[in-house]
């Protein structure tokens, strides 16, 4: 009888599962190394806004009153207009202008502080600007009056509504305590703001 060449059933079942087994395991170190280095590029954007929640909730806890008594606190959707206390930063620059700005960006949106001095003292003129979140689906920033508000009456919560790409939501939520006079000038003997 004559020999014939090639693989028999059995050879070529066993080599068709040990290809199997190979491309799948290649498959699933292929997507966990890609899951691993999508986050090791893109920085965790719950980090973002829990770094940046008590930064907000400081200085918009610390609105001011101007001299007829009215609030400070004003805004909108696109932004959010306050006279606050200087952070230990700042502090001899008296009361500052804060501005919470949301910003497009080619990215998404972007929310951007920036504050500086009422009444700057001559030669240290200064503004200090910083994206505090970036990145987002959108950025809501809302004023919360009572019904019974009057016209230059404090709002009653500030709310900044984050969406990230992936569709999470994050609120802060912020109760101002509107504080002194905004048009003191900061006493730095007494440590106190002085009309």
């Amino acid at each position: 009888m004559k020999s014939e060449q090639g693989f028999t059933l059995v050879e070529l079942l066993a080599a068709l599962a040990a290809g199997a087994l190979l491309l799948g395991a290649l498959g699933a170190l292929t997507g966990m190394i890609g899951r691993e280095s999508r986050q090791l590029t893109r920085p965790d954007s719950f980090d973002e806004i829990a770094a940046a929640a008590p930064v907000l909730r400081t200085l918009l806890g610390q609105a001011l009153h101007d001299q007829a008594g009215r609030s400070t606190l004003t805004g909108d959707e696109g932004g959010i207009q306050a006279t606050v206390e200087p952070p230990q930063s700042r502090m001899m620059a008296g009361s500052l202008k804060l501005a919470l700005d949301v910003r497009r960006t080619s990215k998404g949106e972007a929310l951007e502080l920036t504050l500086s001095p009422i009444e700057p003292a001559q030669g240290t003129a200064w503004t200090e600007q910083r994206t505090l979140v970036h990145d987002m689906k959108s950025i809501d920033l809302h004023l919360t009056r009572n019904p019974d508000a009057r016209p230059g009456d404090p709002p009653r919560l500030v709310e900044i509504a984050f969406v990230t790409l992936t569709g999470q939501h994050w609120d802060i939520v912020v109760e101002p305590v509107l504080r002194g006079w905004a048009g003191c000038v900061f006493d730095p003997i007494s440590l106190q703001c002085r009309s």
